[in-house]
């Protein structure tokens, strides 16, 4: 290894086009720039020979480290050179004594990040660094750049099973949270939940159907459906709409329906985010506590009802397109 550089090289079981793009798309920059616990609250990227890109990273503490920079060579997928610099808030170079004091850290960082297909879907990244291990040791970086690719690795983790179709499920004390990747624009998957014609083609888990009886979708608008399940039985339905942001979010509350010996209420944010042409979508269904939610799973299925759910919605949408 040169003396005044230093290297960083990961493997990721991931296609290398999706490492090149969570590498440069700024929404996904945005859930790995940064060690552990450190959050990434503007990232501004113009990815072409000449182009500049501003990116921000935060502290546990709340201190803001700045950086801005410009692109010097890119090859889609293979390989990005850089240079960067640290700056303020407005995009303005400054001395990297602004973040770190009287040192010998560079105010110029020159970089070159690589991205080498092995086969069988793995991806070689090479990152490399202008200035010494040495100096890498001393500040820190190169453990903030190992904890930074940790977390890059689990976004592509996330990009792998968004591809392949996959509903993410997480269960955590009283929250049952699905992610999932839909092949439509955020538009049309944020219609298919705006009116009754379009919910009856795939509301509900497989062999199920629906019938609105009165639907206001708006701010503490109510819907009240019924829905038919595969061995007869009807289900009364009553929803609140709590909040509606066209077309990033639906937020709204199961009221119950006054049959069952036991009602269920629970409450559902539905998060919709434009991934390039398609949309990923985040189902969190908040429950009034775990043993809600786990009598829900036992009693109903819930769970696995909620993944077809999200899977009819899926076929759905493919027939829009």
């Amino acid at each position: 290894m040169n003396k005044n550089e230093f290297k960083i090289t990961r493997e990721f079981k991931v296609p290398r086009e999706k490492v090149f793009e969570a590498w440069t798309n700024p929404k996904l920059v945005q859930q790995w720039w940064g060690p552990a616990n450190f959050e990434s609250p503007f990232c501004s990227i113009d990815l072409k020979v000449g182009g500049k890109f501003h990116f921000c990273m935060r502290a546990p503490d709340g201190k803001d480290y700045w950086n801005v920079g410009e692109y010097t060579e890119i090859v889609v997928p293979e390989k990005i050179g850089s240079k960067m610099y640290f700056s303020d808030k407005d995009g303005t170079i400054r001395p990297a004594s602004d973040y770190f004091g009287e040192s010998n850290f560079p105010n110029e960082m020159i970089d070159l990040v690589t991205f080498e297909s092995r086969g069988d879907d793995c991806t070689t990244l090479t990152l490399c660094r202008n200035h010494s291990e040495e100096i890498a040791e001393q500040f820190g970086e190169l453990e903030g750049w190992n904890q930074s690719l940790d977390r890059f690795e689990k976004v592509l983790d996330h990009l792998a099973n968004f591809d392949q179709g996959q509903c993410i499920v997480t269960l955590e004390k009283n929250t049952a949270t699905y992610k999932k990747y839909l092949n439509a624009p955020i538009s049309k998957t944020f219609e298919a939940w705006s009116s009754p014609d379009r919910l009856a083609q795939w509301w509900g888990p497989d062999g199920f159907s629906i019938t609105t009886k009165t639907m206001n979708f708006s701010a503490n608008g109510i819907w009240q459906f019924v829905m038919h399940g595969p061995d007869g039985q009807d289900y009364q339905n009553k929803i609140q709409f709590l909040e509606i942001q066209k077309p990033h979010l639906i937020f709204y509350q199961q009221l119950g329906h006054g049959e069952d010996v036991q009602e269920v209420s629970f409450q559902s944010r539905i998060t919709f985010e434009e991934a390039g042409m398609g949309t990923n979508l985040t189902m969190t269904q908040l429950f009034p506590s775990q043993q809600e939610l786990e009598r829900v799973a036992v009693h109903y299925g819930a769970i696995e009802g909620g993944k077809q759910h999200l899977g009819n919605l899926a076929k759905y949408l493919s027939k829009q397109i």
